[in-house]
């Protein structure tokens, strides 16, 4: 376990934010899994979507990795023991299509030449790609944004494009939950927030006490194990308690 912690150095700005958005996520799981009635949890946790994918395009590489290959496959065996539908997949199996997605258009050079158009074709197959899997091609328009920024890409064009993919996502959770006129409120200025945050992103140190910072350090650089650990649990108790309410 410690291998990872010496990897990637003292604590840093990947760190913080990725432990902080694990927190604020968490809070969306409870809601969908345990407290599906109060959609006050679900509005809490998804100002927190679009760091995920944005970190996936950030990093250098594309790698998908056995462990990330087998967190998909077990969530997507709790999900079907839990009752739930095939489709859409899970995020971790939208994770693979992302790297995938930036393998090609890295390998062609894509996300340079056609910008514009790379964007622009995530949001018009973002429709009938969110059937397929979780959060659908507008995840995968986001780690291209990540990528674009992370290899200096910054303009007045890629400004426009960040907005039209935050504002998508918004507009999206008034499609598709109940939120009340507060809630919306929410996930608006606090999505606003965490993209403006993200577009000025940098990897920087960052000056924590022990404890705080090993903790972090701990959460962030072992994410994958937290997300299938904990929503498998959380799927698994709220079958459970759902089962026994009824």
């Amino acid at each position: 376990m410690l291998a990872r912690f010496a990897r990637y150095g003292p604590v840093n700005s990947h760190d913080a934010i990725k432990a902080l958005a694990l927190v604020i996520m968490t809070a969306d799981h409870i809601g969908a899994y345990l407290l599906p009635e109060d959609l006050w949890w679900r509005a809490i946790g998804r100002i927190t979507f679009p760091v995920w994918f944005f970190l996936i395009g950030y990093a250098r590489g594309s790698r998908i990795g056995n462990e990330l290959i087998v967190g998909a496959g077990i969530l997507l065996v709790i999900g079907a023991i839990t009752g739930g539908t095939l489709l859409p997949m899970n995020a971790l199996v939208s994770i693979i299509f992302c790297r995938l997605a930036l393998r090609v258009w890295s390998h062609y050079n894509l996300l340079e030449r056609y910008p514009v158009e790379t964007i622009t074709l995530c949001v018009l197959l973002f429709l009938p790609s969110m059937y397929l899997f979780e959060y659908g091609t507008l995840g995968i328009g986001f780690a291209f944004a990540g990528r674009m920024l992370r290899e200096g890409m910054q303009g007045r064009r890629l400004q426009i494009l960040w907005v039209v993919l935050t504002g998508f996502f918004v507009v999206m959770q008034l499609a598709n939950f109940a939120f009340d006129l507060v809630q919306m409120a929410w996930i608006t200025l606090g999505t606003a927030l965490v993209s403006w945050r993200l577009y000025y992103f940098r990897i920087t140190p960052v000056s924590m006490p022990s404890l705080p910072g090993k903790a972090t350090m701990l959460l962030a650089r072992y994410s994958l194990e937290y997300y299938v650990l904990h929503r498998a649990a959380l799927q698994l108790i709220g079958a459970f308690m759902l089962g026994t309410h009824h």
